[in-house]
């Protein structure tokens, strides 16, 4: 715990919308990603994971794309009608990219998104926003979420927090980070709330 660290998770807090969220700092996109994931699955007790089908989540871990990792689920971009064909009672969390899918600029159809985000809700399940690539006014908005009808539980957040410092982050709504109080996690990396990144950020 350090100023820089607590100055960056206050506006992070102001420009996600997330009012009195908690934040941690770490280094990679990947790694992000794969804490926010690991929080959903901890707080529902699930272990599936939604994305859309060409979205990237990280490099290794619960968002690698592998025959391996099975707790992965993908459903076709704007395909609506395959929604009835998920168990939401099995999902952890939607893991949504907004307007950035491997490497093409694709944008999701708003009422595609509503629908999966209204499901997830009906289920007791999680809202993630990869914000890894779309964050920092990238797709015109502070956040690529922040054009859709979805209002994430957990945010990633990496590349242009640091511009070129290794630096990244999740950041956590306050309903959410309540629930740590009846169901602690420890959580440690070497270079976790770096205050060098967290200056950078």
């Amino acid at each position: 715990r350090n100023r820089e660290s607590e100055a960056l998770a206050e506006k992070l807090s102001a420009i996600t919308g997330l009012r009195n969220s908690k934040s941690v700092f770490v280094n990679s996109g990947s790694e992000a990603v794969n804490l926010a994931l690991t929080l959903a699955k901890k707080l529902t007790g699930r272990q599936k994971i939604l994305k859309m089908d060409c979205t990237y989540l990280s490099a290794f871990g619960h968002g690698q794309i592998s025959p391996e990792n099975t707790n992965l689920i993908s459903i076709p971009i704007n395909e609506t009608e395959k929604i009835a064909s998920i168990d939401f009672t099995q999902i952890a969390g939607f893991a949504f990219e907004p307007g950035n899918l491997w490497g093409l600029i694709k944008i999701p159809d708003e009422l595609f998104i509503a629908a999966i985000a209204e499901k997830i809700r009906a289920y007791d399940g999680l809202l993630i926003a990869n914000e890894v690539t779309t964050g920092f006014g990238r797709t015109g908005k502070w956040f690529g979420f922040q054009h859709y009808p979805y209002n994430p539980d957990i945010i990633s957040v990496g590349k242009a927090l640091g511009n070129g410092y290794p630096v990244s982050g999740v950041c956590v709504a306050e309903t959410i980070a309540g629930k740590f109080e009846h169901s602690p996690f420890r959580y440690a990396q070497s270079h976790q709330n770096d205050a060098l990144g967290c200056a950078v950020g």
